[in-house]
């Protein structure tokens, strides 16, 4: 067990009825699995068997669980000495004899039950993904939001579905943000525990929500919601200017970690990290699939540029090189999409969008009709610039994009144990997929990764109109800051959903097969697609001249711009060594012009930088971003901007370098 994941004792006071949340599985294997459930107010120690074949057989393991005040009266427990790809039932007792049966509110007998994983690493393996979990604000589909969930003991039941095992809920499994207020409020951290566990006491109690997770094992990561909406990337969480978080919200945080880890990282395989408070990440393996799970809030910093940090990337390159030789597909499973809409479209929407809610706002207290049209607004948009800030497309994350797909496709594209990459994702509220390209000359036998996409399962889908917006106006999107990578965005569904992915073996020994079925609220058919895992497609990179006049630059396809290259190229004809990889000062010169402060602070207010004009290293941090990016746009030219400064000889710049320094990031 993950005792590890259980920080110092918290103590409740104990209701004056029973409460019970579960039971629930956790992580499987072929002769393994996790039982986990919360119950206070009931009896301080259950004991769960495990019956192969119905709930009567003769029980084949027995073990202990307890409900502690120090672990939120939460207990969990493995079953061991299993058969592989066998199906079991299993079943609660009072006492060590297992003579005396605990009744499960809700459930019967045949609920309780699950199949181990096949040791055959041939045999076909489904498993499911979901993600954002909020039931509240799709309450009127007849089933209190959970419209999805009483349809996938249907859906995974299926003979078509019939070998799935397991879930992967990528993110979200509960949403945090109404308690937020509260919590922020709260001086003691033992009343921000409970008001966390107040909130996963509303989200997981529904009956139709338990009847899948007391027969579907699943393993889970983190996203914002489970924190609070926007963690690490909301403006007014942290100290000034400054990437530090102010007390109450690390707090916050603190609180939402210490619930996180005893109500869903204790049904997860041990995290990568010996001290879990350095990155939640985790993996396993699955016969010849990997599964790797990014912890992408553990280290979120919006000011730091920082999704994860060197030493969670260090750690998750370590699992893989002593599992590749194993592994024909490594499944990375991101809570945050690499892509959905262009940078540029993006950037427009950050800066448009406080006027957008300030315009339903005021038009929501003239009106009865505007009140509603306020409601649907908040509950299938609400304020999306922190959800643009957290992909990894965001101009912030580009250094760390860039760092990642380096290492995916290399891992696929590698001469020895090459290991193909299929990246997993939640997060926007809309299922589908894109796939993300590289044009790096390392990459030609490989330059394709599958990006599958599936939300959500129970909230409000993102607006099919916005939807529309975004594929008609995002044909491509660059990703990362060098130019190596792209993405093109195939389809989306604005449908609540989940998503079953089966790996089929093929007539070939060793090809396989990815089927995917997005199953989509109110469609008797599911939407399928089929990846080869064995030969991913290459690239065409077709130009469409047309596009030009249709579309303005920005958003038509073009050839990915190197820019390293390009840049290192022209860096090496310089007369001295320039920094332009951190600097602004010696990117500019890189170009030949002005680098004064008063030229930097000219640039930064035409491209509406909106902090304060002095100079500042996020000033800097801005401009150099904003080159880069443009620069790709530009295929490789000078940006548009750019040109209409002075040069670095110049009567102008010889001023304004003589009259005040020039400080550097």
């Amino acid at each position: 067990m993950n005792e590890k994941l259980v920080e110092e004792e918290q103590s409740t006071t104990a209701p004056a009825q029973e409460i019970l949340l579960g039971p629930f599985l956790g992580y499987v294997t072929s002769s393994t699995i996790r039982i986990w459930l919360h119950l206070e107010g009931g009896p301080p120690e259950l004991w769960v068997t495990a019956h192969p074949g119905n709930p009567f057989a003769e029980p084949v393991a027995r073990e202990p669980i307890k409900f502690d005040a120090d672990r939120m009266f939460t207990g969990w427990t493995d079953l061991g000495a299993l058969t592989p790809d066998t199906k079991y039932f299993y079943r609660f007792w009072t006492n060590p004899a297992a003579s005396v049966p605990f009744a499960i509110t809700g459930l019967t007998d045949d609920d309780l039950h699950f199949w181990t994983l096949s040791e055959d690493p041939d045999a076909q393996i489904d498993f499911v993904v979901m993600s954002c979990h909020n039931p509240t604000v799709a309450g009127k589909d007849g089933f209190d939001g959970h419209a999805i969930w009483a349809d996938i003991p249907q859906i995974i039941s299926r003979h078509s579905n019939r070998n799935v095992r397991f879930a992967l809920l990528v993110g979200d499994q509960v949403y945090a943000d109404e308690w937020q207020n509260r919590i922020l409020r709260e001086p003691a951290e033992e009343g921000r525990l409970k008001l966390y566990l107040e909130a996963y006491r509303l989200y997981w109690s529904n009956i139709y929500y338990r009847r899948v997770m007391c027969r579907l094992p699943a393993v889970m990561i983190w996203d914002d919601h489970d924190i609070t909406d926007g963690w690490g990337s909301e403006e007014k969480s942290f100290e000034g200017d400054s990437p530090t978080f102010k007390p109450e919200w690390q707090g916050l945080f603190e609180a939402a970690f210490k619930t996180f880890c005893i109500m869903q990282a204790s049904r997860n395989p041990p995290p990568l990290a010996e001290n879990p408070r350095d990155g939640l990440d985790f993996a396993f393996r699955a016969g010849r699939w990997g599964f790797l799970f990014l912890d992408l809030r553990t280290n979120r910093n919006w000011r730091r540029s920082q999704l994860i940090t060197e030493e969670q990337s260090g750690r998750i390159r370590a699992w893989v090189e002593a599992n590749r030789e194993a592994m024909s597909t490594l499944f990375v499973i991101s809570p945050v999409v690499f892509s959905h809409g262009s940078p540029l479209l993006e950037n427009y929407t950050v800066k448009a969008w406080p006027y957008v809610m300030w315009v339903v706002d005021k038009v929501a207290g003239m009106t009865r009709w505007g009140k509603g049209l306020q409601t649907r607004f908040w509950k299938s948009v609400g304020d999306i610039r922190d959800d643009i800030r957290d992909s990894w497309s965001s101009p912030e994350n580009a250094s760390q994009a860039d760092a990642m797909l380096d290492y995916l496709f290399g891992l696929q594209n590698a001469k020895k144990d090459p290991v193909a990459v299929v990246v997993i994702s939640g997060d926007i509220h809309t299922s589908g997929y894109a796939n993300i390209y590289s044009s790096d000359p390392a990459h030609t036998s490989r330059p394709t990764i599958p990006h599958i996409t599936s939300s959500s399962v129970s909230y409000t889908p993102f607006n099919w109109l916005l939807e529309a917006i975004y594929r008609h106006s995002s044909k491509t999107i660059q990703l990362g800051k060098k130019g190596s990578y792209s993405s093109q965005v195939s389809h989306h569904f604005t449908s609540r959903s989940v998503a079953v992915l089966s790996l089929r073996p093929m007539k070939i020994p060793g090809d396989f097969q990815l089927k995917v079925k997005y199953y989509l609220e109110g469609y008797p058919e599911p939407q399928t697609l089929i990846f080869d895992l064995e030969q991913t497609s290459h690239r065409e990179d077709i130009s469409w001249a047309a596009q030009e006049r249709l579309f303005a630059r920005e958003y038509a396809p073009t050839t990915s711009v190197n820019v390293d290259a390009l840049l290192r190229e022209k860096a090496s004809a310089a007369p001295k060594d320039l920094n332009w990889q951190e600097s602004i000062v010696d990117l500019m010169k890189l170009f030949g012009l002005d680098s004064g402060l008063d030229a930097r602070k000219r640039l930064a207010r035409a491209w509406g930088y909106e902090g304060k004009l002095e100079g500042s290293e996020r000033m800097n941090l801005f401009l150099h971003r904003e080159i880069i990016r443009r620069f790709i746009a530009a295929g490789g030219s000078v940006p548009g901007g750019l040109d209409a400064l002075p040069t670095a000889d110049s009567p102008s710049a010889a001023t304004a370098n003589a009259s005040e320094a020039e400080p550097e990031t």
